[in-house]
């Protein structure tokens, strides 16, 4: 209101007009937990102020204009300046409320050192899962492809298979990597078992051990790992043997058919009364040093001397027929007539 006093016999004289003063908008925004990694899904604003405004960012970073929510999954790794801006009105500028956010990339997969396959050894050997991560990184090992808790023991002491999963950490970030890569550890049981069964064979049929005579061997080669072997070899220390190799025998299967030896009695063994002999099997498992067995007798003699320096020989008894005979000769001269003479001191 503008007012005149009276003056001069004029009387007061009043003017009005109307004004309005519009409070200046505040706000403020705070987005917690960041830094974030790239992982991690929605993550919304804390406003607090005026209501109404919008929301933007540095490029880079995917933010929901109206609700301020942003997504750090589909983002780019950065620190970014978000601004919320609400815009002039009422007489007042535009005012503009900011917060830096930061997204973090994710740390690649570990490269593995490569899956390990062993035979078990006489004293069960420990194989130990390994892979790599650059410096600033550490490696997290799980038994499973995605969630589960870490295992620090990424470790095989007995036979079989087992799946370890490392996954990269980043140590500053705590960021880590998106998938996790595998290594299998594989212990198997590669072993052989061969036995040798011994015939005598008379092979004049004179009913008499002889010098000439054989002794036929035939062999079952069984497969008692858990992996397939290959090569199958038989050597044999006093006999000649046919057959092999095998190419391949299946885990649990026998052969009985593919190996015979044949030992040529010698005096020395018919003298003896009997023949000790053994053979070695020998495979090739898929991976590691060949297996081998000393061949042991499916049917032992029980009534045969052991030999001491081979218990576990191939026994074959030989049946001895000694004999003698003699002969005696003398210097008569017969004559035709089937007589001789002979005179007192004659010798």
């Amino acid at each position: 209101t503008y007012t005149i006093a009276t003056a001069g016999g004029c009387a007061a004289v009043t003017a009005t007009t109307s004004v309005t003063i519009t409070a200046l908008p505040t706000a403020s925004i705070f987005y917690s937990g960041s830094p974030w990694c790239t992982s991690v899904t929605n993550q919304s604003v804390t406003l607090t102020g005026a209501a109404g405004g919008t929301y933007s960012s540095t490029a880079g970073l995917t933010i929901n204009a109206t609700t301020g929510t942003i997504t750090p999954s589909s983002s780019i790794a950065g620190t970014y300046t978000v601004s919320y801006t609400i815009a002039a009105a009422g007489g007042c500028a535009a005012i503009t409320a900011t917060a830096l956010v930061t997204v973090n990339a994710l740390p690649a997969p570990p490269t593995s050192v490569g899956n390990q396959t062993e035979c078990m050894a006489p004293s069960i050997q420990t194989l130990t899962a390994t892979a790599t991560v650059p410096s600033g990184q550490h490696i997290d090992w799980y038994t499973t492809a995605t969630g589960n808790n870490p295992t620090n023991s990424p470790t095989l002491n007995i036979v079989g298979t087992v799946t370890y999963y490392a996954q990269a950490v980043n140590n500053s970030t705590s960021c880590v990597s998106p998938t996790r890569t595998p290594v299998v550890l594989t212990i198997n049981s590669c072993s052989i078992k061969i036995t040798k069964d011994g015939t005598y064979q008379d092979t004049n049929h004179d009913g008499i051990t002889n010098i000439g005579d054989n002794v036929i061997y035939n062999f079952v080669v069984t497969n008692t790992s858990n992996v397939t072997l290959t090569n199958i070899t038989v050597t044999d220390i006093n006999a000649v043997v046919s057959g092999g190799p095998i190419a391949s025998l299946a885990s649990g299967v026998s052969d009985s058919t593919t190996f015979t030896a044949v030992h040529a009695i010698t005096q020395n063994d018919i003298d003896a009364g009997i023949v000790y002999n053994w053979a070695t099997a020998i495979g090739t498992p898929p991976t590691g040093a060949d297996v081998k067995d000393t061949s042991t007798d499916p049917t032992p003699c029980t009534s045969c001397p052991k030999d001491p320096e081979c218990p576990e020989c191939t026994i074959t008894p030989l049946t001895q027929s000694p004999k003698i005979a003699i002969v005696k000769t003398n210097n008569i001269t017969v004559d035709t007539n089937g007589c001789a003479i002979l005179e007192v001191g004659d010798v």
